[in-house]
């Protein structure tokens, strides 16, 4: 089955579902949900974790705690982020930020040609690694 018809059947059973049954679709990327599905769903949010929930839980997962505001503020709220934030070193950390941001602020085209080939590669070769890259650029943008 493809991808058109499976959204087809979902909105079908989103439509007209079996008695007494409720469907739980749960995202953190909505705007990539199809509006008709969008329009059939009661959406029901919820807020990010506070900083201090953030600062407990790495309190107890890092050894280093003049690290812990670093890892605070990049993880903006998100409990996945802080677990992939504390397998790298602070220096880890801010190396491939600044490294990410001279790239950017460049207009050296072999620079951006070598940073394109990278990120291409990795999105490839590590999917997760290459969402976790953007995440962090993503952060220093909304900074």
């Amino acid at each position: 089955m493809g991808q058109g018809e499976a959204a087809n059947a979902l909105l079908k059973l989103l439509e007209e579902p079996p008695q007494k049954t409720s469907f739980i679709l749960v995202t953190d990327k909505v705007n990539l949900v199809l509006s008709t599905i969008i329009s059939r769903c009661q959406n029901i949010s919820f807020p990010r974790l506070d900083d201090e929930f953030i600062s407990n839980w790495l309190s107890s997962n890092i050894s280093n705690a003049n690290e812990l505001k670093i890892y605070v503020g990049l993880s903006t709220g998100n409990i996945h982020m802080a677990k992939k934030l504390i397998l790298f070193q602070k220096e880890e950390l801010l190396d491939l930020i600044n490294g990410l941001i001279k790239v950017l602020l460049s207009k050296n085209s072999s620079l951006w040609r070598k940073f394109v080939q990278k990120y291409a590669k990795l999105s490839k070769d590590d999917l997760s690694m290459f969402i976790f890259h953007l995440t962090l650029l993503k952060i220093w943008f909304q900074g």
